[in-house]
């Protein structure tokens, strides 16, 4: 993320030596990597379905994606819920049983005054994505190395694809987000001025 914040800087002529304008540089870096990664794994997901409806139809990888990755839907609701709550928000629903297309829902209601309130529905809609990331890092770096039979390489595989495939973010997690960018976006600037800050002393 610094590397990011530096080259915004230097790419525009800034420097790096303004804490004020390093905060801004690192704020957009924020947003930039996470944006991107999440187009990214969306784009990656959908190459993938449409490679495999090529070669098995558009039934049978609906449902291999959706259904037998079950999982994924499990770790995709419960990363809402979770982040919803740690950040002080009211669970008020939560499934896992597939209705038709809908695989799965939270419900939450934000409390507290409205920074708190946006900040929660902010994290909590981009949880999957993040909860998703960290997940599939940890399996990579510390389960993938100690795989040493066909089974548990099987097993890896399925659960890398499970989580892989639920970690995109729905048309309703990208609306939430957007609507609180006016008061995420300060509370994350005055986040980065204090790490930047704390880092330079």
């Amino acid at each position: 993320m610094w590397e990011i914040a530096d080259m915004i800087c230097n790419r525009l002529g800034l420097g790096t030596e303004n804490i004020f304008i390093y905060a801004l540089a690192m704020t957009l870096a924020v947003f930039g990597v996470f944006i991107a990664l999440g187009l990214v794994m969306r784009l990656i997901a959908e190459i993938i379905t449409t490679i495999m409806a090529i070669f098995l139809g558009s039934g049978i990888t609906f449902v291999i994606v959706n259904y037998l990755t079950f999982p994924g839907t499990i770790i995709h609701e419960l990363s809402h819920a979770a982040v919803a709550f740690v950040t002080g928000a009211e669970v008020t629903s939560f499934s896992v049983i597939p209705s038709g297309l809908n695989l799965g829902s939270v419900e939450f209601k934000p409390r507290g005054k409205r920074v708190f309130r946006d900040m929660q529905i902010t994290l909590a809609s981009a949880a999957p994505v993040i909860v998703g990331t960290v997940l599939l890092w940890v399996m990579y770096a510390y389960i993938y190395p100690n795989c040493g039979t066909t089974v548990h390489y099987v097993l890896y595989w399925y659960m890398f694809a499970s989580i892989f495939f639920h970690m995109t973010l729905s048309i309703q997690d990208i609306l939430n987000i957007v609507m609180a960018l006016p008061v995420s976006i300060p509370v994350i600037y005055v986040t980065m001025l204090v790490v930047t800050f704390v880092s330079r002393m």
